[in-house]
């Protein structure tokens, strides 16, 4: 028995070497057996390697294993029980469990298992205590030493607690693969394989404790055990390793390696040393030469004139050859670039990878690109590779938590957790594998928002309720519906809410679930689909999802099939398994680009390799230090001589020496590059690697791909010259049409397979904004000869066409929703009111003689009974809503009493409540002729008109209850945008005219505010004044003095009442809202104009996107319809109407000038 190392630098031949010396051996001694011991990954590429360096093609007594391969082989041979090995997902499941029953003994670490992740942490954290073989008694015992630290003792006794119940809970059952390595130490003196061998151990850079056992028990038995290590030839390997220099990784590898071998009575032969001959991966002479042999190598002596400083002869040179020619000058196999963004980075790569597979004849699996950053620069990878035709594999497991059929199953648990809330319900329909289609599940959903249904029960029973938006004969449709979603899921939820159910119940309902709704076929489906449009990476995980999931419901049934739980309890075990699920994608072909991890990906063979994201904070890793233990933990525990894995400032060592074995595996070329800005936007610093390398070969230009890139660079492929073919299709928009661009055109059109669709390219670039018509014949089909309108509609016209259309045309509004809006306690006031005006009539009352207690009684009546006209129960569905009837209560007693006191001071009388004059065919002010076969009828209903008759005269005022803040704006109601009191003040004077009275005469059209305002009695003397003054009416006076003081007696003190205020020396302040009477009647006349025209317009198919804008107002601000027009001032002909902020007095002169 012996042990021997093979050492040398990076891509000196060290494995290569070795296999020749174990091929020839064994062709030598075929009685022998010879087993090569590699990492997991490598094993299938190693017994490939073999196989095409043997003569003969074949390996009969060569074994190549990992560990865990090995151990098995082992116990094929000795015998002997080995419970079943609990894999990741079993593990996560466990501590998953056992965290919950021993939740009451958890100080700290209770609440952050919850936590998404943490359960995985807890199995990484058990894991590597077990492989550093430490028992859950150390764990207290650390405890007690750093119990001055009290997060980090209570962190211990935690885990301590998790670690012995996984235990107990494994004893007798399963082992781990850690334990299996424990077995395998115990069972290699029972193996005559073993002492019949030689073992190779190769590809490792470092080894666990429990490895290290094995390897003990390797040394002890085995006739030989050959070790490669990565160890620069200019160096001692039997030096004590110092952390922060290139190779001490490997030293310290070396010193435990010889101080297991010493342990297990092994002597060792002197080394072997490799150099770059025959076997090496690089050119003699060559750049990456000069790179392996110089990078990170700080205060280095000078090189010989080969290229290479020898180390004194201390073992065995494996072969001799050429050495290297000397340094070139100029640097042939590096190169560096920046790109503005990862993008531009990626788009630049896939270029060079097209150029060099087209010029020099390479393959694609020569290539090799990897960053610090997979998140980031994988999504732009598939994207750019799979655009430009390039063949890639992108090396990453992928989570199976957004896979559709994985949500299915968890929206399902959710929903009867949520006892079938509206958002879980409707989760687990748009999954799209339930038996509703997409089309059913729109529908059901609109009904279920706008009626409020929530809860199994409410699923359970007939659906015949209707509301505003839905037509009678589509309700019993919406029923069926519900009984197609309550048979699919009422079994379903009837065994899951089930309180003493057993896991092994609960994952069969689950599983039957999915059988019901035939998941399998359903998966097949979507597989094929994804096959045909060629999108192979979604096949094969399609294909693959079904057995992962029922693999780990077998998994929960076999490892906790009989415990009992609760439903969340279940929940929670079942969301840690799949958040340990994942799909791992086999490469669909072997000529591919292998796009990877700069830490987890292992290259080979490669003879150009793409360094991305060379970037401060990706290279290196800035690691946040998550994890149960933290990084302060984990340095007090190193300082107490615990020892766990390498700490914060021990990995930053390490990523230097996986970044040095990374750099040198290509054997031609190294292409560095890193961006200015990072995928978000934010600034980005090149990594000190940058600056690394320049130093090391000052000669290397930087390369700015966005200055110097031409634009036939970017035309590799045909998809690559996407990009391009826009830039100047934009360019030829603006009328620069480079000639580049006709021929890209040209080309594009007449190849559609391509897959540019340059004429829908070509016309969106010069798209214009449309004209706005769509024609008479479509107008009179959407609104007929007779424009049914009303004040409010037209003045979404003036304010934009288009938006009237949408509305009004199309009749396209937002959905239903089961919930109180303003709009809505709007109209409850409004009812209300008029439901009390009403209530006095029939109580024999009037405004002006109601007592106070009769008038809020009557008022809350109001309020009960307009409610309860509302035939739902949404005043009830919440205590908001509760409160809110409340609070209408209180402010309509507010409202009824300022009406009151305001009626109070002034001689007109309320006419009439919630007038309503759409019936009126006769009345010219509402019935608009606008040609010999069209009209205009408008509706409306006027909240209030108050009445003021003299001997020969009768005075008209309008009011017009408002719950917002609307003002009357005499501008606005100039340009349209605000008719509805001129309207309703037209109406209500020619409705008196018809009443027998010859001279009727405007008072005023106001707006009253229902509101309660808030006031601070203490600085008020008198607060009921104030009161009313905060609830004047808002709009616009007759100025005629004997009109005023009929309005309000007390207005020449000042009005509480009215917008007026009288000067000291008499006439009207500057702040008062009076006009004549000849301005009301020219104004009444302007909306009349208004009126006719925009009927006209309409009716001539007018839908124009001309939104106005006036002051700091416009159309746009909170239309429902921005995201359908397409509204863009960057597009020709798209304006808005910028209507000029007026005075007052310009107004009234405008409207004089029209009639002059």
């Amino acid at each position: 028995m012996s042990l021997q190392f093979i050492m040398g630098n990076s891509g000196a031949g060290k494995s290569r070497y070795a296999y020749e010396k174990i091929l020839a051996e064994a062709a030598r001694h075929p009685e022998k057996n010879y087993l090569i011991v590699v990492p997991e990954q490598f094993t299938m590429q190693t017994q490939k390697e073999l196989v095409s360096l043997h003569p003969a093609g074949g390996i009969l007594n060569i074994d190549i294993l990992s560990f865990q391969r090995l151990a098995y082989r082992i116990f094929e041979e000795t015998g002997g029980s080995l419970y079943p090995v609990l894999e990741e997902t079993g593990k996560s499941l466990v501590v998953k469990r056992v965290a919950q029953e021993k939740k009451k003994e958890l100080t700290i670490l209770g609440s952050t298992l919850k936590r998404t992740g943490a359960v995985s942490q807890m199995k990484s954290l058990i894991s590597e205590l077990k492989q550093y073989q430490i028992a859950p008694s150390e764990l207290d015992a650390w405890a007690e030493e750093t119990g001055e630290k009290k997060l980090l003792a209570a962190k211990l006794k935690d885990t301590g607690v998790i670690y012995r119940a996984f235990e107990e809970y494994l004893e007798n059952r399963y082992v781990t693969a850690e334990d299996v390595l424990e077995v395998l130490a115990g069972k290699l003196e029972e193996s005559a394989l073993i002492k019949s061998s030689e073992v190779l151990v190769d590809g490792f850079t470092g080894f666990t404790p429990v490895q290290i056992g094995v390897l003990g028990k390797l040394f002890r038995l085995c006739a030989k055990v050959y070790v490669t290590i990565i160890m620069d030839e200019r160096e001692d390997p039997y030096k004590k390793a110092i952390p922060h220099q290139l190779f001490a990784m490997s030293r310290q590898l070396v010193q435990q390696l010889m101080k297991a071998a010493d342990e297990a009575g092994c002597p060792g032969e002197p080394e072997i040393w490799g150099t770059r001959s025959g076997h090496g991966r690089f050119q003699p002479g060559s750049t990456m030469v000069q790179l392996e042999q110089r990078l990170f190598r700080y205060g280095k002596r000078g090189f010989s004139g080969n290229g290479i400083e020898k180390r004194p002869e201390s073992g065995t040179e494996a072969k001799t050859g050429n050495p290297a020619a000397g340094y070139e000058a100029k640097q042939q196999g590096i190169y560096i670039s920046v790109a503005p963004n990862p993008r531009a980075e990626l788009e630049e790569t896939v270029r060079l990878i097209r150029r060099m597979v087209r010029e020099e004849g390479m393959r694609y699996q020569d290539f090799a690109v990897l960053t610090g950053d997979l998140s980031v620069y994988g999504t732009y990878a598939r994207e750019i590779f799979e655009k430009c035709g390039v063949p890639y594999f992108v090396d990453e497991k992928h989570s199976v938590l957004m896979n559709p059929f994985v949500e299915f199953l968890r929206a399902a648990i959710e929903m009867v957790v949520q006892s079938f809330s509206y958002e879980s319900v409707f989760r687990y329909l748009r999954c799209g594998l339930s038996s509703l289609s997409r089309e059913e599940t729109d529908a059901m959903e609109n009904y279920v928002l706008a009626l409020g249904i929530r809860g199994l029960k409410a699923y359970g029973e007939t659906w015949t309720r209707g509301y505003r938006g839905i037509k009678p004969d589509e309700v019993p449709q919406r029923n069926l519906l519900r009984e197609k979603f309550y048979a699919e899921v009422q079994p379903f939820a009837e065994q899951m809410k089930k309180k003493d159910a057993t896991v092994r119940e609960r994952t069969e309902a689950l599983y039957a679930l999915a059988v019901q709704n035939r998941m399998q076929e359903k998966l097949e489906e979507r597989r094929q689909q994804f096959e045909e449009r060629g999108q192979e990476a979604f096949a094969k995980e399609y294909s693959q999802i079904y057995g992962i999931v029922m693999e780990l419901l077998d998994k929960i049934v076999e490892v906790l099939g009989e415990e009992k739980m609760t439903l969340a309890e279940y929940q929670e075990i079942l969301e840690a398994g799949f958040a340990e699920a994942s799909v791992g994608i086999i490469p669909p072909t072997a000529d591919q680009v292998l796009i990877g991890d700069n830490e987890r990906s292992r290259l080979k063979d490669i003879r150009v390799l793409f360094f991305v994201g060379v970037n401060d904070g990706l290279i290196p890793r800035h690691d946040a230090g998550g994890g149960i233990l933290s990084e302060y933990d984990r340095e007090e525990l190193e300082r107490a001589d615990a020892k766990l894995s390498p700490t914060a400032r021990e990995t930053m060592y390490q990523q230097k020496f996986h970044l040095y074995r990374n750099l040198t595996k290509p054997s031609e070329r190294l292409y560095l590059s890193f961006t200015k800005a990072g995928a978000s936007g934010e600034a980005q610093n090149p990594s000190y690697l940058i600056n690394e390398i320049r130093k090391l070969f000052p000669e290397i230009p930087v390369r700015d791909i966005e200055k110097e890139e031409k634009p036939e660079e970017k035309l590799e492929m045909p998809r690559s010259g996407e990009a391009l073919f826009l830039e100047e299709l934009g360019r030829a928009a603006e009328g620069e049409i480079d000639p580049l661009f006709e021929e890209l055109y040209r080309w594009y059109a007449a190849h559609p397979e391509a897959g540019i669709p340059a004429e829908t390219y070509r016309k969106a670039a010069f798209l214009r904004c449309a004209d706005g018509v769509i024609g008479r014949s479509a107008a009179s089909a959407l609104y007929g000869d007779t424009l049914k309108n009303s004040a409010t509609r037209l003045e979404k016209y003036a304010a934009c066409a288009f938006a009237h259309f949408m509305e009004f045309g199309l009749q396209i509004r937002d959905r239903d929703q089961y919930e109180l809006k303003a709009a809505d306690m709007g109209t409850v006031m409004h009812e209300a009111l008029e439901k009390f005006s009403k209530k006095l009539q029939e109580n024999g009352e009037t405004w002006k003689t109601v007592g106070d207690d009769t008038r809020d009684r009557l008022i809350e009546e109001c309020v009960e009974e307009t409610m309860a006209d509302y035939g739902n129960t949404i005043f009830q569905s919440s205590s908001r809503n509760q409160y809110r009837i409340i609070r209408v209560k209180r402010i309509l007693k507010r409202t009824v009493w300022a009406l009151q006191q305001q009626i109070r001071q002034g001689e007109f009388e309320p006419g009439e409540f919630e007038v309503s004059f759409s019936m009126e065919d006769s009345l010219s002010a509402i019935n608009i002729d606008l040609s010999e076969h069209e009209k205009m009828r408008l509706r409306g209903r006027i909240d209030r008109v108050d009445l003021c008759e003299t001997d020969d005269k009768v005075y008209v005022k309008i009011i017009d209850y408002k719950t917002g803040n609307t003002s009357l704006d005499l501008v606005a109601l100039y340009y349209g945008l605000q008719l509805q009191l001129a309207v309703y003040l037209n109406a209500a004077m020619e409705l008196e005219q018809r009443n027998g009275v010859e001279t009727v005469h405007p008072a005023g059209m106001f707006y009253y505010h229902i509101q309660d305002p808030m006031l601070d009695y203490e600085e008020e003397e008198d607060p009921a004044l104030r009161i009313l003054k905060e609830l004047a009416f808002n709009g616009i006076v007759n100025g005629d003095p004997e009109i005023i003081k009929r309005m309000d007696k007390e207005a020449e003190s000042g009005s509480s009442l009215l917008p007026v205020r009288f000067k000291k020396g008499g006439g009207y302040s500057a702040s008062s809202s009076v006009a004549e009477e000849d301005q009301l009647l020219r104004l009444s006349r302007h909306v009349k104009r208004k009126l006719s025209r925009y009927g006209e317009e309409i009716l001539n198919g007018n839908i124009s996107l001309s939104p106005y804008e006036l002051r700091e107002e416009d159309a746009c601000r909170f239309c429902s319809f921005h995201s359908i027009c397409g509204f863009d001032r960057r597009l020709d002909g798209c304006e808005k109407r910028r209507l000029e902020p007026l005075e007052r007095a310009e107004v009234w002169k405008k409207l004089e000038e029209e009639e002059s």
